[in-house]
């Protein structure tokens, strides 16, 4: 048996973030608009690594925005599947990345999408869609992405 190696954890230099963003976009000729701030902090040290915790400054309560759903499904999207419906959200990305936090997540804001199809049973799959995509295939013009970039932070014994 070896000897367990102690992990030495080491905690953020900056605890706390504001990430102001701006999303606007157009269906059908009707624009729509999202703006928020992103409220991440350092919550502490578990046995996995740093937690992080997020929040939104408006007080909205769900970690994402559905901006669109059809039961019309494009035959380009589906590829000849046969879709029921599809939902497309935006996702704000872990708090880890706003944080300079190279060892969590690191993932960004980005564009998803979740289709439900039936084949004899309920399947349902997500994925990321890019801003091109969404004009493509469900006519969704994105005007303004505007997203504060994560901070360059540093991190201490």
């Amino acid at each position: 048996m070896h000897p367990s190696v102690p992990v030495i954890r080491f905690s953020p230099v900056i605890e706390y973030g504001e990430f102001p963003f701006r999303i606007v976009y157009e269906i059908d000729g009707v624009q729509y608009e999202i703006e928020d701030t992103i409220l991440a902090s350092f919550i502490g040290i578990n046995s996995r690594g740093r937690n992080w915790s997020s929040s939104f400054k408006s007080g909205r309560s769900q970690r994402r925005y559905d901006i669109f759903s059809t039961t019309v499904v494009p035959y380009a999207f589906s590829r000849g599947r046969p879709i029921e419906e599809v939902t497309i959200w935006i996702s704000f990305g872990e708090p880890d990345y706003y944080m300079g936090d190279r060892r969590g997540n690191r993932q960004g804001p980005r564009f998803m999408y979740t289709e439900m199809s039936i084949e004899g049973f309920i399947l349902i799959t997500s994925g990321e869609i890019s801003k091109e995509q969404l004009y493509e295939y469900f006519d969704i013009n994105v005007l303004e992405w505007s997203f504060s970039e994560p901070i360059r932070n540093r991190f201490r014994p």
